[in-house]
C-alpha cells in the first residue's frame, strides 16, 4: 500500500544540483538591503560589511537618501579594491606564466623586470582595468559631491528652523508660557531646543571672552 505523502511540515529541501548550489551560493553574496552581487564568490560578505559599514558611519549620513548616497560610496570603494587586487594578481601572473620565465641576477630584479613584461604583454587589458577604476572613481566623487550637498541642505534646513524655534521659546518664555513645538509644526522635542539653546548661548559667551583675550574680570563686566 503507498503511504500518504508528509505534509506537516514546511521546509524546503536545499537545492541538491549544482547548479542549484551555485545559485544558492550567489544568494548568500547578495546584500540584504538592495538585493544586489556586492562581493564575488572568492570575496568575504563579512568584510564587505565591517568595511561598510565603517565607512558609512564615517559619512554621517541621517536621512533615507543620505544613507543611500553613503552606500554608493562605500560599494565604489570595494569595487576600488577589487580592481586593485586584479591589477596586482595580473602583474603576480607573469612569474608562473613566459614573462617569469628568466634567469636574473637577484630575485628583487626578476621580480621588477616579470612585471614589467607582463605589463607589456598585456597592455590593453591595464588600459581597460585603468578606464573601468577612473569611471568608479568618477562615481564615488558625484555621489559625494550629492551626499555633501544633501546634508550641506539638511543642515542650513535644521538651522534655520531652530532659530525660528527658538524666537517662539523665547517668546513664550517672555509670557510665563511653556512652549510647545508641535503647535507650530516643528518636530524638535523640548529637550533637543534646550540643548540647542544651551549651546547657542556658550557660543555667544566664548566669543565675547575671546573679545576680551579670555580676561575674566572683563569678561564679567561684558556678561553683567
Amino acid at each position: 500500500m503507498t503511504m500518504p505523502e508528509d505534509h506537516t511540515t514546511n521546509s524546503k529541501p536545499g537545492p541538491r544540483t549544482p547548479e542549484g548550489k551555485a545559485r544558492s551560493a550567489i544568494n548568500a553574496l547578495r546584500h540584504g538591503l538592495s538585493g544586489r552581487i556586492v562581493v564575488l564568490p572568492s570575496e568575504d560578505m563579512g568584510l564587505y560589511l565591517k568595511f561598510s559599514k565603517e565607512l558609512v558611519d564615517s559619512l554621517y549620513p541621517e536621512t533615507p537618501l543620505e544613507r543611500e548616497l553613503a552606500q554608493t560610496v562605500a560599494d565604489g570603494y570595494w569595487r576600488l579594491k577589487r580592481f586593485r587586487t586584479v591589477e596586482e594578481g595580473m602583474l603576480a601572473m607573469g612569474h608562473y606564466e613566459k614573462e617569469g620565465d628568466f634567469d636574473a641576477e637577484c630575485p628583487e630584479i626578476h621580480s621588477s623586470f616579470t612585471a614589467a613584461k607582463a605589463f607589456r604583454a598585456n597592455s590593453q587589458a591595464f588600459v581597460n582595468l585603468s578606464i573601468y577604476e577612473q569611471r568608479i572613481q568618477r562615481g564615488i566623487e558625484k555621489s559625494m559631491k550629492q551626499l555633501r550637498e544633501v546634508q550641506t541642505e539638511r543642515k542650513e534646513r535644521r538651522k534655520a528652523e531652530m532659530a525660528e524655534v527658538l524666537r517662539l521659546r523665547d517668546f513664550n518664555k517672555m509670557q510665563n508660557l511653556p512652549y510647545e513645538p508641535m503647535v507650530d509644526g516643528f518636530v524638535y522635542s523640548s529637550s533637543e531646543i534646550e540643548v540647542e539653546a544651551n549651546r547657542r548661548d556658550r557660543r555667544e559667551q566664548a566669543r565675547v571672552a575671546q573679545y576680551v583675550n579670555f580676561n575674566y574680570a572683563e569678561f564679567q563686566k561684558r556678561a553683567a
